[in-house]
C-alpha cells in the first residue's frame, strides 16, 4: 500500500506504528463535521470500521464512495456495524469540502471527523498511522482485528474482513433510517451567479423560520466572512455582498437549526 506525502509515494511496511492486530484499540472521542460526538468505547459489542484518511490523498478520494456504500448497506451506524472516517490534518472546511466532493451519498454521509477541528489528528497520532488510506477493523471486544483492509475492490472487501474476524452474523443489511432527516431545515440550495464578482444570491428552501447563518471560508480553512439572516418557511432568496474579500475559491457554510450545507463559490 502507498503512503502519499506531498507528491511523492513511499511504500510502508506497517500501516499502524503504535498498535497491531490483537491489541486493544486505544479509546478516543471525536466530533464529526455535523457536530455529532463519537466515542469508540461506546460502540463496544459492535464491529467498527475506521477509515484513516487525509483530505489531500487521491487514493482516499477514490475509495471514499465505497466506504460510504458499505456504511449505507448496513444501516448507517444504526445496527451492529459502525463506520467512521477520521481525517488526519485538515480543517473543518477542508474536510467538509472533501466529503462534498468524494464522500458519496450526501443524504447519508459517513460520519467524517476533521483532523484539526474534530480531534482526528490526535487519533492518527495515537494509532501511529503511517500511510493513507489506512482502514482498520475493531472487534466487539475492543481489539484490533485487521490493521490494513486493502486492497479495496468494493463493499465485499469490508464484508470479507468482518467475516474473517468472525463477524458474519453482523452482516445483516438494513435500510438507513430517515428519521435523522426530519430535522433538516434547509434544502435545495442554489448559489448564483457563480463565478461571482462578490455579489451573489443564495436561494434555499426552509422548513421553518430559523435564522440562517452564512460563513465563508478560504481554501486553508480560515473564516473570512459571516452573517445571519432570517428565513421563512418555503423558498427564500438572500443577497450577499462580500465587499473586500479577495478573488479566489471559497466555501460557503450554511447552517440553520440542525441542518448544514456546504457550497463552493468562485470570486473573480
Amino acid at each position: 500500500m502507498l503512503l502519499v506525502a506531498a507528491s511523492t509515494a513511499f511504500y510502508s511496511s506497517a500501516q499502524l506504528n503504535n498498535v497491531s492486530v490483537g491489541q486493544d484499540a486505544p479509546d478516543f472521542t471525536v466530533t464529526d463535521i455535523h457536530g455529532q460526538s463519537h466515542t469508540l468505547s461506546d460502540y463496544a459489542g459492535k464491529y467498527v470500521v475506521i477509515d484513516f484518511f487525509t483530505y489531500w490523498c487521491s487514493t482516499c478520494q477514490t475509495i471514499s464512495p465505497v466506504v460510504n456504500s458499505f456504511y449505507k448497506k448496513y444501516g448507517c451506524n444504526g445496527y451492529d456495524i459502525i463506520v467512521l472516517a477520521i481525517e488526519g490534518d485538515g480543517t473543518l472546511a477542508q474536510t467538509e469540502n472533501y466529503e462534498n466532493l468524494y464522500g458519496g451519498d450526501a443524504n447519508f454521509p459517513t460520519p467524517a471527523i476533521s483532523g484539526l477541528n474534530g480531534g482526528g489528528s490526535a487519533v492518527h497520532d495515537t494509532y501511529g498511522v503511517a500511510a493513507y488510506p489506512t482502514i482498520i477493523l475493531v472487534g466487539p471486544d475492543g481489539k484490533i482485528k485487521n490493521s490494513d483492509i486493502w486492497p479495496i475492490s468494493g463493499v465485499s472487501t469490508f464484508e470479507n474482513a468482518i467475516t474473517a474476524a468472525g463477524g458474519s452474523a453482523a452482516l445483516v443489511e438494513h435500510t438507513c433510517e430517515l428519521a435523522n432527516l426530519e430535522n433538516v431545515s434547509i434544502s435545495a440550495v442554489n448559489v448564483y451567479p457563480n463565478p461571482s464578482n462578490g455579489e451573489f444570491n443564495i436561494e434555499f428552501n426552509a422548513s421553518n423560520n430559523n435564522a440562517l447563518t452564512i460563513e465563508v471560508y478560504n481554501v486553508i480553512g480560515a473564516k473570512v466572512w459571516s452573517s445571519s439572516v432570517s428565513s421563512n418557511s418555503g423558498t427564500n432568496v438572500t443577497s450577499i455582498s462580500l465587499g473586500d474579500v479577495q478573488k479566489g475559491a471559497y466555501l460557503l457554510k450554511l447552517t440553520s437549526g440542525d441542518s448544514e450545507v456546504i457550497k463552493s463559490i468562485q470570486l473573480q
